[in-house]
């Protein structure tokens, strides 16, 4: 079903990520509907909205900073850093290390993970492959893609598709909670959330034939 033959060893990939400090400093101002004329009306308008785009900042490449990183070699155990034991600078340094020298499968890894990866080690001077995007060229495996058809059906979660091909999903913490888990330190949840999404995105791509199925994992 289009698993490779097996020359070529994968890395399944997840990052976790919180808005930036000082996110709200890049946003251009909120322009309220132009049939708003109420000042107060207008500066509670410009008040939420604003407040939104901060709350969704941790989804965006040019906004948000890494806060974890998880990966599984094909055939290896997984492995997971967060900020609690490395600096963001080191997390990328360590990922890309990975990366340089194995494909990519991950789950909407060209829409975010890879993107948010670039733009981070951009902005805070790490040195990064030269990846193919491309969802029609790329040698990575963006399994969101692949399992739409690339956007032939509609895009729905990693647990959305663990349900419907019957893989178990344990980790019952949600992307929308790390960022709290963050402000309270508390690595080992944020660890394993990462983790799990590593593990179930393998699951996956093993069960539709585009990751090796490890007899044993190698340390």
């Amino acid at each position: 079903m289009g698993y490779n033959d097996g020359h070529v060893r994968h890395i399944v990939i997840d990052i976790e990520t919180v808005a930036a400090p000082g996110c709200a400093d890049l946003l251009d101002p909120v322009k309220p509907p132009t049939n708003y004329k109420d000042p107060a009306k207008i500066a509670a308008y410009c008040e939420e909205k604003q407040v939104e785009r901060i709350a969704t900042a941790g989804l965006e490449a040019d906004l948000c900073e890494v806060v974890a990183v998880g990966w599984q070699v094909e055939g290896s155990s997984t492995a997971v850093l967060t900020r609690g034991e490395a600096s963001e600078r080191d997390m990328l340094g360590t990922i890309w290390d990975k990366i340089d020298v194995c494909p990519v499968i991950g789950f909407n890894v060209l829409g975010f993970d890879l993107p948010v990866l670039i733009r981070r080690s951009q902005l805070l001077g790490v040195i990064y492959p030269n990846l193919n995007l491309d969802r029609y060229r790329t040698p990575h495996i963006d399994l969101i893609e692949r399992l739409t058809f690339n956007g032939k059906l509609t895009y729905r979660s990693l647990a959305f598709y663990c349900r419907l091909f019957g893989i178990p999903c344990k980790d019952t913490t949600k992307g929308a909670d790390i960022a709290q888990l963050v402000t309270k330190f508390r690595w080992d949840a944020v660890a394993t959330h990462c983790r799990a999404d590593v593990e179930e995105t393998a699951a996956l791509a093993q069960r539709l034939g585009w990751l090796a199925v490890a007899e044993t994992a190698v340390a």
